[in-house]
């Protein structure tokens, strides 16, 4: 079974918004490629959690890509960085391999970084383009700058 497979099967659930509503967080794709990545978003866009799936994760490509999209507005550590293993036994599934897939993962509000400031910079996800964008917490802008 392919990863991103098991991934919608198993992963793709609403979950709540962690730290800026009440509302339910949906699965999207950033990527669908060899690495996969994803993000957890309400709907007014705020991304809780950036999570990369793969046979392998390379830790610090994941890292880099968080940093890129993060610009240096908020801070990030390498134990910011959760990594976790997922096994045969943990999904219900049969393979001929008793590990399934690597995660590595960032959520946004981590309470190392947590704020109160609701002008604090904050990631969200284009409603148009798919791109991750920062603004303020509190905006309610939904698009991007180039889709605006």
């Amino acid at each position: 079974m392919q990863i991103r497979t098991l991934i919608e099967e198993k992963f793709s659930e609403p979950t709540p918004c962690n730290g800026h509503c009440q509302q339910q967080s949906k699965m999207r794709f950033l990527t669908g490629d060899k690495d996969l990545l994803v993000c957890f978003v309400c709907p007014a866009g705020y991304i809780s959690r950036v999570i990369a799936y793969g046979e392998e994760v390379n830790v610090r490509t994941f890292k880099e890509y968080l940093s890129k999209l993060l610009s240096g507005a908020l801070s990030l550590e390498a134990e910011d960085i959760r990594v976790a293993t997922r096994y045969i036994w943990d999904l219900g599934v049969k393979s001929d391999k008793d590990m399934v897939f690597r995660v590595a993962y960032w959520t946004q509000n981590y309470r190392r970084t947590k704020s109160d400031n609701p002008n604090r910079i904050s990631l969200f996800l284009c409603s148009n383009c798919n791109s991750p964008f920062l603004q303020p917490f509190t905006s309610t802008a939904t698009l991007c700058k180039n889709c605006r």
